[in-house]
């Protein structure tokens, strides 16, 4: 069931305004806040479809971050701050603030370097 509680001004067919159904809605609202204090572990984000860790290096006490892509997923790499460099087998490419890497399954080791802050996503 669709309920209509709010429609931004628009009119039907016959130049009415429509109904809202904001007593209905209400009526089958959870009230209740979100869960907010999930334990995903060393993970930023983690459920049974994807999971998203957040890695710094600063090029000072961590200058590199080693990892692996095997067969059983992807890695998608998104640049936040920053700048470096991503090393896999005889691929370097340089990456900064906003860039996106994709790195299919199967790519094997990689290796990242520089000054920056990135999510890494996998399945």
């Amino acid at each position: 069931m669709t309920y209509r509680v709010y429609d931004y001004g628009r009119v039907g067919a016959d130049g009415k305004e429509r109904e809202l159904h904001i007593d209905k809605a209400k009526a089958v609202t959870k009230c209740i806040p979100p869960k907010s204090d999930y334990d995903f572990g060393a993970h930023l984000v983690s459920c049974d479809y994807f999971t998203v860790d957040k890695f710094t290096l600063d090029g000072k006490s961590v200058k590199k971050m080693l990892g692996s892509v095997d067969n059983t997923s992807f890695a998608s790499v998104l640049v936040l701050d920053g700048k470096g460099i991503i090393r896999a087998g005889e691929e370097v490419v340089e990456v900064k603030k906003g860039d996106s890497i994709f790195m299919e399954a199967g790519t094997g080791e990689f290796e990242v370097e520089g000054e920056l802050e990135m999510l890494i996503t996998t399945v």
